[in-house]
């Protein structure tokens, strides 16, 4: 009967050394993540002096060239103008010696900031760009609708927004009159037309008619719930993997994702550019704001600093910890009726040492001992975790949450 209680406690501990161990190993694999979270904090204000109050904005930062200081470390709080580039190079993706600069633009922005839009070329080239022909601080590259749309330059088809990449119909979905909408047939004509275009999408025209929270805004109307769920207020057209041209009659565009990205370098660059100013990205919101603060005021100016961040993930520490403490307060409650009758037994022991002559008597008194406080018999008890039973849970923990993470089990 000892024998019995001897191998359902080491059956325990290994139950718990395995518990033990998983934690261990599940943190020994935990990296720092790289989320693609807004790590720069803007301020915007009108003036260089600081008494107007300012507009905070929170960016992300490019995975090339200089972080930023942050704004603890700074002894004087440094502002500079934020400028856009001329307007036949407003995307920065023209080669310098194809086009003029203008004198005056240069010189605005020699020391400044500049905001251009996302599309045309690499995030790392407008960078170069920035930095090589204007000297500018810094660049800021904001996302936009058009720059979802491109040229295939293979065949020059167009090439449109991919679900669940640029837009998810989810969270809003109409169906337009095609004839709302205006693109551009071939990159020539885009160029043309739309001045320092870069692709089909006109947003001249288009984007009126797709963003926004007002009566202009056609997929606010079209849509079942006005746009209810759609956190950017502006649309796509959804065509998935049709590279042709679309509907005569009826235009699907749906909700159009707006997040923070890190800009990524660009392999096909020269390897001896070296990227020296810092690049930032904004989402289309946060360009709403910025575009609005430059149309009513003459002069922006900003300060942009790295927010803080720990080097390395605390919260993984503390999940691994209460891990442990839960798993093992579990396995020594789950223990307890064999831990009172280990230490019967134990009593029982010592006393049949001292009293040789009661044997028969202690014996007997062992055997009542051993019984769990719950009066079942240990031949009745079938209900008993193993090494294997833990092994079994985690793998159909595993495959539980593999399948809800990418499977759509109910639509909410």
């Amino acid at each position: 009967m000892r024998s019995a209680i001897e191998n359902r406690r080491e059956s325990s501990i290994l139950l718990h050394v395995l518990r033990v161990a998983t934690a261990i190993t599940l943190f020994s694999n935990t990296r720092v993540a790289e989320a693609v979270i807004p790590s720069v904090e803007l301020f915007l204000q009108t003036s260089n002096n600081g008494d107007d109050p300012s507009t905070r904005l929170l960016l992300s930062h490019a995975f090339y060239g200089p972080e930023l200081p942050k704004q603890i470390d700074s002894i004087q709080v440094t502002r500079e103008a934020l400028v856009s580039p001329q307007i036949n190079n407003r995307f920065l993706c023209q080669n310098p010696s194809d086009f003029e600069i203008d004198p005056s633009i240069q010189e605005s922005t020699k020391g400044a900031w500049m905001i251009v839009p996302r599309g045309g070329c690499t995030y790392e080239y407008k960078t170069w760009i920035a930095q090589s022909v204007y000297a500018a601080k810094g660049i800021i590259i904001y996302n936009t609708l058009s720059s979802r749309y491109s040229f295939n330059e293979t065949n020059g088809n167009t090439l449109w927004p991919q679900e669940y990449y640029d837009y998810d119909c989810d969270k809003g979905r109409a169906d337009i009159p095609s004839n709302e909408l205006h693109f551009f047939s071939n990159s020539d004509e885009a160029k043309e037309v739309g001045g320092a275009g870069t692709g089909p999408y006109d947003s001249e025209a288009n984007d009126r008619l797709l963003t926004g929270d007002t009566v202009d805004n056609l997929c606010k109307i079209h849509d079942a719930s006005d746009l209810r769920n759609c956190q950017s207020k502006r649309c796509l057209v959804a065509y998935g993997d049709n590279t042709t041209s679309p509907a005569k009659d009826v235009t699907t565009v749906c909700c159009a994702w707006d997040i923070h990205l890190n800009p990524y370098p660009d392999t096909n660059l020269d390897q001896n550019v070296t990227i020296e100013i810092p690049t930032l990205f904004a989402t289309m919101e946060q360009w709403g704001v910025i575009s609005g603060v430059l149309e009513t005021f003459p002069s922006v100016y900003i300060s942009a600093y790295s927010r803080w961040r720990p080097t390395f993930n605390f919260s993984a520490v503390l999940i691994v910890l209460l891990g442990v403490m839960v798993a093992s307060f579990a396995a020594y409650r789950t223990a307890n009726d064999y831990h009172i009758g280990i230490s019967k037994l134990w009593q029982s022991n010592k006393k049949a040492s001292t009293r040789k002559n009661e044997n028969s008597q202690s014996g007997n008194q062992q055997q009542d001992t051993l019984v769990p406080r719950n009066q079942t018999s240990l031949a009745e008890e079938s209900l008993e975790l193993e090494p294997m039973h833990a092994l079994v849970f985690l793998v159909m923990s595993s495959i539980s949450l593999f399948v809800l993470f990418f499977f759509r089990v109910s639509r909410l």
